[in-house]
């Protein structure tokens, strides 16, 4: 009897603590239920690979609540419509950005929300609306992922690349190679025929090109002497004549003046002489020919006259002495 007793209380116990666990378990869950959450949607354009429901949402690296939903936009094939829960007062604003992240290497992506200042407005939902969108920025995350077919395709051409150059042909061709450059050296470490003598050649001409360079200064300088010499006299000449090309100017400035002068004072004669000439050419012209014409015949008269005084003096002042001398 004592050993079925003890069974049974250990039974009602058991029982009791199942049902108060279960009453625990309904009280925080309808708590739980009761807690209103903030809800907000977040649409991204590329991939998100790891992302799920009930994955973590952080506000710089806090936890403030989860994914919600996840689900294709209807309204845009190209983007995911991501809708998330989140802790009531947590301070979302018009300038806060969300980005995928990743939990660690091996880890699930959770959201990262960033950004926001103290002058933005907070991000509400107006009544009747659905809840309001926190704009989206591209992830590391999805930077990899876009990534990582490219980079298995440049590593695949690497490798190929790495396998045709590391044929049976180009080995062949390396290992020719390799044997040329040997006997090369060798014949370069020959003291006779090899790198030795070529440099004691070159020694040779450097020291015969020193020589060479020394004379050609030695004249370079002596010709640098005569040109300064040359110069001087030119310019000496340049000077004397540039005095003599002044005197030159000065003078026919002066004679282009005279001209000048001469000129005008030509120019004013004739100016005042037009009247006279204009009357002249019009009245003095006729009468100065008839005075020449009357001339002439003055001139005549005196050569005829003349003519009879040198025929006959006597004859020209007594008169004709041939008739006698008359008396009264």
């Amino acid at each position: 009897m004592e050993t079925r007793a003890s069974y049974i209380a250990v039974g009602a116990f058991v029982l009791l603590v199942a049902l108060g666990l279960a009453v625990f378990l309904v009280w925080l869950g309808a708590g739980s239920l009761q807690q209103e959450r903030d809800l907000y949607r977040i649409f991204f354009s590329g991939s998100v690979t790891g992302l799920q429901e009930g994955s973590a949402v952080r506000y710089r690296g806090v936890p403030v609540g989860a994914v919600e939903s996840i689900r294709i936009n209807p309204e845009n094939l190209e983007e995911i419509e991501v809708r998330v829960a989140l802790e009531p007062g947590t301070p979302i604003v018009t300038d806060n950005v969300a980005r995928l992240d990743l939990q660690g290497l091996a880890g699930g992506a959770y959201i990262l929300i960033s950004g926001g200042s103290e002058s933005a407005p907070p991000l509400v939902r107006a009544p009747g609306e659905p809840p309001p969108v926190i704009e989206s920025v591209p992830a590391p995350l999805e930077r990899l992922y876009t990534s990582v077919p490219d980079l298995i395709d440049q590593a695949n051409r690497v490798l190929n690349r790495a396998e045709n150059f590391l044929s049976e042909e180009n080995a062949r061709a390396l290992t020719e190679t390799a044997a040329e450059i040997r006997e090369l050296t060798q014949v370069l470490g020959n003291d006779r025929t090899g790198l030795p003598a070529v440099l004691a050649r070159v020694e040779g001409l450097a020291v015969s090109l020193e020589g060479l360079t020394t004379e050609a200064r030695v004249d370079v300088a002596r010709l640098s002497d005569r040109l300064d010499t040359s110069l001087e006299t030119a310019t000496d000449q340049l000077v004397t004549l540039s005095g003599d090309v002044q005197v030159i100017a000065t003078d026919l400035q002066q004679l282009a003046a005279t001209y000048r002068t001469v000129g005008t004072q030509v120019s004013a004669l004739l100016s005042q002489s037009r009247p006279g000439i204009a009357e002249f050419t019009q009245t003095g012209l006729y009468e100065f020919t008839l005075m020449t014409s009357e001339l002439r015949g003055l001139a005549e008269s005196l050569t005829r006259l003349v003519n009879r005084f040198e025929r006959d003096p006597a004859q020209f002042l007594l008169g004709d002495t041939s008739s006698g001398v008359e008396l009264d």
